[in-house]
């Protein structure tokens, strides 16, 4: 079964500053999770039916464009998990930290950053990081 995806205005949790956090709704197998978006908005610019924003809210658009990103964002994870076939739960496709890192030893990251050092001509500091103790200024 897919999970159903939305943003709410959480509205039983309000700030201090009189706004609720818009809040990515997450429900699959009967089970419910949240996450915040990050922002907040009056509860009066609010349409609870349509789950969006009222054409009188201000910021209109701004919000509707960061609603739009964190929906792609948590579809594109959500599916991936089903092209992999992988069992997930709600709450996993909200924690899903799958961002392709790439396993690099000790050794390749110093390299790496002593190479970037000498190309931006900071031929000192690299020797700071150098493997070898051949050429310490010290």
């Amino acid at each position: 079964m897919n999970a159903k995806m939305s943003v709410t205005c959480y509205r039983s949790k309000i700030l201090s500053n009189g706004e609720a956090p818009l809040m990515v709704k997450i429900t699959k197998d009967g089970k419910r999770s949240l996450k915040s978006l990050g922002i907040s908005l009056n509860p009066k610019y609010w349409d609870f039916e349509r789950d969006k924003p009222k054409n009188n809210c201000p910021n209109r658009t701004h919000i509707l464009s960061i609603i739009t990103n964190a929906l792609q964002k948590y579809q594109t994870i959500q599916l991936d998990m089903e092209l992999k076939n992988e069992d997930y739960t709600a709450s996993a496709i909200l924690t899903d930290t799958s961002t392709n890192n790439k396993h690099v030893t000790v050794e390749d990251f110093l390299s790496l950053h002593i190479q970037q050092l000498r190309e931006n001509g900071k031929v000192g500091n690299s020797y700071a990081y150098s493997l070898n103790d051949v050429a310490t200024p010290f």
